[in-house]
């Protein structure tokens, strides 16, 4: 009997890494879909990561609230507009929106209404490569025009 049960665990235990050895690779030949071989899924990804950053860094402050007078700093639909009518190509773009959150000053702004309204943004210490993933985000993101906000035109590089 003991006999036995050593012939089906040392089965058992074939098998299994039969099946972890097939699962591991699996997991690294469909993995390729996201290696650097594909510079569109890796900008996918990173539109990903930044939008993840975007949430949790920008939108406390820049989220949409019901009425503006709950606003803490001007919504993105406004700074996306007002950026992409200056910074036309996407590393204009990204790199005016990383010179300014980097170093933040009144004489920098581009958004005179928004530094009027709520004052120049704090000075954030975030690591440079956050913020070019947070910049590209909102490059290719559409953000939503909150129902209060009249004036500002329709968003580009969408």
């Amino acid at each position: 009997m003991r006999r036995i049960l050593k012939h089906y665990a040392n089965y058992f235990i074939i098998v299994a890494l039969f099946l972890l050895t097939g699962y591991l690779f699996a997991g690294s030949v469909f993995s390729k879909k996201t290696t650097y071989n594909n510079s569109k899924t890796i900008e996918n990804n990173n539109n990903i990561v930044g939008k993840q950053l975007f949430e949790m860094r920008c939108n406390i402050c820049h989220g949409i609230k019901s009425q503006n007078s709950k606003m803490l700093a001007p919504p993105f639909y406004n700074i996306k507009s007002k950026y992409s009518k200056i910074y036309r190509t996407k590393s204009a773009f990204k790199n005016a929106i990383v010179n300014f959150v980097s170093e933040p000053k009144k004489e920098n702004t581009i958004m005179y209404g928004a530094v009027k309204q709520f004052g120049v943004m704090p000075k954030l210490s975030y690591p440079k490569d956050e913020l070019l993933k947070i910049a590209e985000y909102i490059y290719n993101a559409k953000f939503q025009k909150p129902v209060w906000c009249n004036g500002s035109k329709p968003q580009q590089h969408n």
